[in-house]
């Protein structure tokens, strides 16, 4: 439905239709509580003058609530060239009730249309769309990212998309320092120092996506608030959490979310800390190697949980773990699987993939609930997979865990 006026709420029900306010833009008015949780917004800006109706198309409930709902979608046409940290008021009611689901919020440019990033917040009785542009690293003036002349439109914050592009000067986050998104193209080189921090929250993408090089040695944290989009961490070059470096990383959503993707002909390199799902679900998978090496070296420590489906999962030239020989006589891995409640069904319903590459014999043994094998040695390249018991719900992010216990005889590879 397009146009502009004032419905008869009582009169109208929307069940799945796409409403778009006015004739580019326009003003669409209910005169009480309307449920759009199945509807398609249609959302235009047109200018900068900041007047709903006139400048970009609003929705308005004169008297009751507006409820959205997970199956509420935005679409999103920007006209004009606006300026970081614009907002436009999209829908006002009386009331605001549920949010729009990330996955389901898009946007385009046409004409002078500019905008690189939107971010949809509900203050009292409204629905509200920043904006933002992208900050792009020069170098300019040194290496420290928290430098404004070293970016083409400030320091990235919260609300903004940081490109660091392969120039003189690589940047270092010395501080704390935050960005909704981060590109490290290829050429490229980012440093996290030890004691600082890069937050990133509120991707529609993903947190990170590394074409170039990351270093880090303090602390990323992705995720920690709202989504961060399809990856937390997608990684086409050469990642290395360094001795002492963190990494954090929560609510990656949408089909196949992956909270850390290695993707084909990356390596990633662990010698610190990495939790995975610890505050809120990462999706299908915990940690997902696609035809790139993982290399999980002495000192290094994974803990997933929270994966709908795999805590780990390689796929085609390599084992996940590549760390050769392991640097203790006896190690702890922990596999987790589903953390809510319900049942397996099958053998394979909530697996686990691991393959294991003898050089010489070793013993392995597993440790649940119950054990579901008993010790025994390994054949070489053998898959095993783990899972609870098919008889107890998984309820709580530690009752679905499968403890894998390795001793180590002589060298091998996992």
């Amino acid at each position: 439905m397009k146009g502009a006026g004032t419905l008869v709420a009582a009169a109208f029900t929307h069940a799945g239709g796409q409403l778009a306010p006015g004739y580019s833009p326009g003003k669409m008015t209910f005169d009480a509580a309307e449920d759009f949780s199945n509807s398609i917004l249609a959302m235009e800006v047109a200018g900068g003058g900041g007047v709903g109706g006139a400048d970009f198309d609003q929705v308005v409930v004169t008297s009751g609530a507006a409820a959205l709902g997970a199956n509420t979608t935005l679409n999103l046409v920007f006209g004009y060239a606006t300026t970081e940290g614009a907002t436009f008021d999209i829908l006002m009611a009386t009331s605001i009730s549920g949010t729009i689901p990330l996955a389901k919020i898009s946007f385009s440019n046409t004409g002078a249309g500019n905008v690189t990033s939107v971010i949809v917040s509900y203050p009292a009785g409204k629905v509200r769309v920043t904006v933002s542009t992208a900050s792009t690293w020069t170098g300019a003036t040194g290496t420290d990212w928290a430098t404004a002349t070293n970016w083409t439109n400030g320091v990235p914050d919260a609300t903004k998309i940081a490109i660091i592009p392969n120039v003189a000067n690589d940047p270092t986050i010395g501080s704390a320092a935050f960005a909704r998104t981060v590109t490290v193209q290829s050429g490229a080189v980012l440093s996290i120092a030890v004691a600082a921090t890069l937050t990133i929250d509120g991707s529609l993408t993903q947190g990170i996506l590394n074409q170039g090089t990351v270093e880090n040695s303090g602390t990323l944290r992705i995720g920690q608030t709202i989504s961060t989009g399809l990856y937390g961490i997608l990684n086409q070059s050469v990642f290395n959490n360094n001795t002492g470096g963190q990494i954090r990383i929560d609510r990656s959503t949408g089909t196949n979310s992956v909270g850390l993707y290695n993707y084909i002909g990356g390596t990633f390199t662990n010698i610190g800390s990495i939790t995975i799902g610890a505050s809120a679900s990462v999706g299908t998978y915990g940690v997902l190697n696609n035809n790139a090496t993982f290399n999980n070296n002495t000192g290094g420590q994974i803990n997933i949980d929270r994966s709908t489906i795999y805590a780990l999962s390689t796929q085609a030239r390599s084992p996940i773990w590549q760390a050769s020989p392991l640097g203790q006589q006896r190690q702890v891995w922990e596999l987790t699987a589903f953390t809510t409640a319900k049942h397996s069904t099958t053998t394979r319903a909530v697996k686990s993939g691991l393959t294991v590459r003898r050089a010489a014999g070793f013993t392995i043994s597993v440790q649940a609930i119950s054990p579901m094998w008993p010790p025994s040695p390994l054949e070489l390249g053998e898959v095993w997979e783990f899972m609870a018991s098919p008889m107890r719900p998984y309820s709580t992010t530690r009752a679905g865990k499968s403890r894998l216990t390795v001793q180590l005889q002589s060298g091998f590879t996992i």
